[in-house]
This record gives C-alpha cells, sequence and structure tokens, in this order.
C-alpha cells in the first residue's frame, strides 16, 4: 500500500471517530440538560454522562495519537499544488520578470495600492482575532462569572461571549481570504499589462520605424512601380502589340484567320 493510501485511509479514519465523538457528546449534553432541575450541570451529572461516551472520545483520542506517531514516522508525500491555485507564486514570476524602471506610473501605483490593501486585511484579520481572544479569555479568566450552584446559567452567559468571538474572526477571515485572491488576481493582471506595455516600448525604441509603417512603405513603392509601368507602356505603344495579337488569336477561334 502506497505511503498517500495509507494517509488518505487514516484522515477517513480520524474524521469518522472525530464525528462519532462530536454526537456522543453533544447527545450527553442535551441528556443532561434535560434532566431537569435548576442545576442540572454538576460534578456527578457529568462525571454519569462521560462514562457513557467515554468509549468513542478515548478512541478518537487513541486515532488522533496515532496519526502523529504515524506523520513521525511514515510523513505524507508533499503534494504539488495545482497550478491555477498558486497565485502567489505565478505573481511572484511575474514580478520578478517586471522592469520597473519601464513599469507606468499609473500601474506601479495601481499594484502598490493592491499590496497595502492586502496588508490591511492581514492586519484588520489578525486584530479581530486578537481581540476577540482577549475579550474571551477575560470573561473566561474570571472566577467571579462562574459562581458555585450556577453551571447552567455560567454555560448559558458564557456562550453568548463564544459564539461571537468564533463567529466573528472567522466571517472577516473568510471575507479577507476572498479579497486577498482577488487582490492577487487583479495584481496579476496589473502586472501583465504593464510587461505587455514595457516590451512594446522596448520594441519601439530598438526599431525606430515600426511594422506598419515598414508595410506602408512597401506598398506605396508597389503603387509607384505599377503606374510607372502602365505609363511607360503606354508611350512605348506596347498596347499596340498586345491588342493586335489579341485580335489574331480571337480570329483563330473562330476560324477566320
Amino acid at each position: 500500500m502506497t505511503n498517500k493510501r495509507v494517509h488518505d485511509y487514516y484522515g477517513v479514519v480520524l474524521s469518522t471517530c472525530g464525528i462519532i465523538a462530536g454526537a456522543c457528546l453533544i447527545d450527553a449534553c442535551i441528556r443532561i440538560y434535560q434532566s431537569g432541575g435548576d442545576a442540572p450541570f454538576h460534578a456527578a451529572s457529568v462525571a454519569a454522562a462521560f462514562r457513557t461516551v467515554a468509549v468513542p472520545v478515548f478512541l478518537f483520542l487513541a486515532v488522533a495519537i496515532g496519526g502523529l506517531i504515524l506523520d513521525i514516522f511514515w510523513p505524507a508525500e508533499k503534494q504539488k499544488t495545482a497550478v491555477p491555485k498558486q497565485y502567489d507564486t505565478i505573481l511572484q514570476k511575474l514580478r520578478n520578470k517586471l522592469d520597473t524602471e519601464k513599469c507606468p506610473e499609473e500601474t506601479a501605483a495601481s499594484i502598490k495600492k493592491e499590496q497595502m490593501l492586502r496588508k490591511y486585511l492581514a492586519w484588520i484579520t489578525w486584530g479581530v482575532l486578537g481581540v476577540c481572544s482577549i475579550v474571551f479569555l477575560i470573561y473566561g479568566l474570571n472566577i467571579r462569572n462562574f459562581p458555585e450552584g450556577e453551571a447552567t446559567a455560567s454555560v448559558t452567559k458564557a456562550m453568548w461571549f463564544f459564539v461571537p468571538c468564533l463567529v466573528i474572526p472567522f466571517a472577516v477571515a473568510v471575507f479577507a481570504a476572498y479579497q486577498n485572491k482577488r487582490s492577487i488576481l487583479r495584481e496579476i493582471d496589473l502586472v501583465k499589462s504593464a510587461m505587455v506595455t514595457a516590451s512594446a516600448a522596448h520594441k519601439a525604441e530598438d526599431k525606430p520605424f515600426s511594422e506598419k509603417k515598414y508595410m506602408n512603405w512597401i506598398r506605396y513603392g508597389i503603387l509607384a512601380l505599377s503606374l510607372f509601368l502602365i505609363v511607360f507602356g503606354y508611350f512605348d505603344l506596347g498596347y499596340e502589340e498586345v491588342l493586335t495579337k489579341a485580335v489574331a488569336i480571337c480570329r483563330e477561334c473562330v476560324g477566320l484567320g
């Protein structure tokens, strides 16, 4: 069995065990909550519920630890990312080929704007994540928010802090990733446009006359030569000889020659 297939099978097993363990934990929490009482979450109820889900939870932990051992002794083969998805790599290669001195000022300003946009998106993402993490840690480490005998109310209240602190950074990260990709694609187009402009300018410097002008000179030369030959043939009376031969050929064709 190949290395890649082993890791693929391991990923399926780990995902299955994680789903089962998560479902069991959620079911245990629901059963504790439905057990009734003003404070259903206490040490005895949690311990009793955990006994019923201990096997899938410990199985998931054992599979996860086995995966770490597998990565140490038989690491997965590094797979190359598909070329269309390596936008940053493509952009870096184009930057290396671009002559910044010949890049138009407007295009250079647009490229710099896209680069600054990606920096701002990264700063905003990390800033939101840091603020939300600090807020949740401050709340979670404050013992006064978890009074004894009010576990249910404390957990419910903590969720009002935990869910926004999780959802907001996730939404910001997804939005930033989408905008980052669009920004890279826009910069790729700008760099390509700058390269085309620089290449055209370089060709114009090497060739004073463009290809279009060169072809026009050829056309004008051919036209002038044609007019000269027509006039020369007219004054040379060459058309009379051609007309005489044409008449003779026509007469021979109809049997009059």
